[in-house]
């Protein structure tokens, strides 16, 4: 009689079942990877967004600034918004007193450069509905003669405001900060 034997070896067959520890472990490094990568777009997107943010408020501001100056001519003509610059240390507690506005914005109880000297520590100090200079790091207001010479005659002038922001794509901790600033040319 002749014996068969199997060649078939069932304990040695490879499964195709299921994974290996390898390749778990490489799947899980390269999501590991894609999710860093991930996560450093979603921090310079938020730096780019909080950037944006300040531009918006400080051009609101400069704005705003435009709009108190063109509601004061008498200001104006009196050359109160000349060579204005207020910057980061401008005290805010110091008194300025308030003129009290009718609800259409008229000032009453109120002289024209008492006015311009309250509606320059508004923007500065609280702002009306929009943050002030005090939300801005290292705020400078400054309000110049666009021409270089008196602004009461021709009335024109160059509202500017700078202020100190992190570069989004610095990655040292010191040496980030770049000058970022809005301006606005207002002729009256």
């Amino acid at each position: 009689m002749q014996q068969q034997y199997n060649t078939h070896n069932r304990g040695l067959e490879p499964q195709s079942g299921g994974f290996s520890l390898v390749e778990i472990l490489v799947a899980l490094s390269l999501l590991g990877v894609g999710l860093l990568g991930s996560l450093a777009y979603q921090i310079k997107a938020q730096q780019l967004t909080a950037a944006n943010l300040q531009q918006q408020q400080a051009c609101q501001i400069v704005q705003d600034v435009a709009n108190r100056m063109t509601r004061n001519p008498a200001a104006l003509e009196s050359k109160a918004f000349e060579s204005i610059r207020i910057a980061a240390d401008y005290n805010c507690a110091q008194s300025i007193s308030a003129c009290a506005t009718t609800s259409s914005g008229i000032a009453t109880n109120c002289t024209a450069l008492a006015l311009a000297a309250f509606d320059l520590h508004d923007a500065a100090c609280q702002g009306t509905s929009r943050k002030s200079l005090q939300a801005l790091p290292d705020a400078e207001l400054n309000i110049l003669c666009k021409t270089g010479t008196s602004c009461a005659a021709l009335f024109q002038y160059q509202i500017d405001l700078r202020w100190k922001t992190k570069n989004s794509f610095c990655t040292a901790n010191d040496g980030c900060l770049e000058e970022s600033h809005c301006t606005l040319d207002l002729s009256l």
